[in-house]
């Protein structure tokens, strides 16, 4: 069974975008550093988007209504993949313990950078550029 599933409640699979270079950033409505990377995220969605790589912003054990009551309280970029994860699978096996955590898995499917806390968008740039060489 698919862990995640998008806004609506759909089942998404993430297996479809192995192959690629994919970046998922944690985060939750109770972290307020978080909703500061997804203009981050979007940016670099944006500036990737002819480069193979998906970008996900994983949402941390929070139900659909909380997070999309969150959202419509922040400038929501339209162009990133939000996932609900209820059971907070993702963060509790990414040796995840700060927020927001972001990383990068290449196109094996092996981590290249693991941020803890605040977003930096120039290391996160660097490391993409570096693998869609």
């Amino acid at each position: 069974t698919d862990t995640f599933k998008n806004l609506a409640g759909e089942p998404v699979s993430v297996a479809d975008d192995f192959g690629s270079i994919i970046v998922v950033s944690s985060w939750a409505s109770w972290c307020p550093q978080c909703a500061d990377s997804f203009p981050k995220l979007s940016e670099v969605t944006s500036e990737f988007i002819d480069k193979d790589v998906v970008v996900y912003a994983v949402n941390r054990g929070e139900d659909a209504y909380s997070v999309e009551r969150y959202l419509s309280t922040i400038q929501k970029p339209d162009n990133l993949k939000f996932l609900l994860d209820p059971t907070d699978y993702y963060f509790r096996n990414s040796t995840g313990y700060a927020m927001p955590e972001t990383i990068v898995y290449n196109k094996k499917g092996e981590v290249v950078l693991h941020q803890r806390g605040e977003l930096r968008l120039a290391e996160l740039k660097e490391t993409l550029h570096k693998l869609t060489e």
